[in-house]
């Protein structure tokens, strides 16, 4: 690995020793880029805590702390905010960044794509294949997948949509479920997510409460930290049926 120094203003070298004399390296600060150019893609390689790496790292385990998420999600979003100036349209803009925790994911692009409607997200291959795929091998899953889809579809009504949305918040995406006497985890973005994981179902700061769909959804969330108030319900038979229920209520025909 080369060893790059900046003394002072930003500098250009270029790796022509390596064969690629056509890479050029500038060292600086991220967040205040001094490039004017429109490029094709940007990678945006974040600077982080490096929580995902603990099986080469270990030790950061015990380093880690609340207050170093927050420096870097502060740090991230400034890079990405940015650099995104960077893009041309119809470009690729990557963010990448050795964490899984939320503060550092979706705490960063959430807000970022809130406050730059000119940017719309790719598929999130990890939260879809290792969340959602694997339940749509049970039917009532499947199901209550496809008719909040059907019912977003055939509303009118922003409260009818937000009231869908909360109902699948917090089923489809950050579900608890009872099976045999047990709270497990079937929502998938906790299991997309190691930090999640643990903290939803261990964690004495997460309030947990029964699955009742009137208090469901008129309970809002917040997408960019840790979820701290989860629901539980006794099965997907129960939530397909509770959706069927609701659907009918606001007399969408499509159930």
């Amino acid at each position: 690995m080369a060893r790059l120094r900046a003394t002072g203003a930003w500098r250009a070298c270029s790796w022509t020793r390596w064969g690629a004399p056509g890479i050029h390296v500038l060292a600086g600060d991220a967040r205040r880029p001094p490039l004017r150019a429109a490029f094709d893609s940007v990678l945006v390689d974040a600077p982080c805590s490096g929580l995902g790496t603990l099986g080469r790292n270990p030790d950061i385990r015990w380093k880690a702390r609340g207050e170093d998420l927050r420096r870097h999600a502060e740090r991230q979003a400034a890079i990405l905010g940015a650099v995104s100036a960077l893009v041309r349209p119809g470009g690729l803009l990557v963010y990448a960044a050795c964490s899984l925790e939320p503060e550092e994911n979706e705490g960063v692009v959430t807000p970022f794509l809130d406050a730059h409607p000119e940017f719309t997200p790719e598929p999130d291959m990890i939260h879809d294949c290792l969340g959602h795929v694997p339940p749509l091998m049970n039917h009532d899953y499947a199901e209550l997948l496809t008719l909040i889809g059907r019912a977003v579809s055939a509303t009118h009504s922003g409260e009818h949509v937000l009231a869908l949305k909360r109902f699948s918040w917090f089923s489809i995406e950050f579900g608890l479920i009872e099976d045999a006497g047990e709270t497990k985890v079937f929502g998938a973005g906790i299991l997309s997510s190691t930090g999640e994981i643990p903290y939803s179902v261990l964690s004495p700061d997460v309030r947990r409460e029964p699955f009742v769909t009137d208090t469901v959804i008129n309970t809002d969330y917040d997408p960019s930290r840790m979820q701290d108030h989860l629901f539980i319900a006794p099965s997907l038979p129960f939530l397909r049926s509770e959706l069927e229920t609701l659907v009918r209520r606001f007399g969408l025909p499509v159930v």
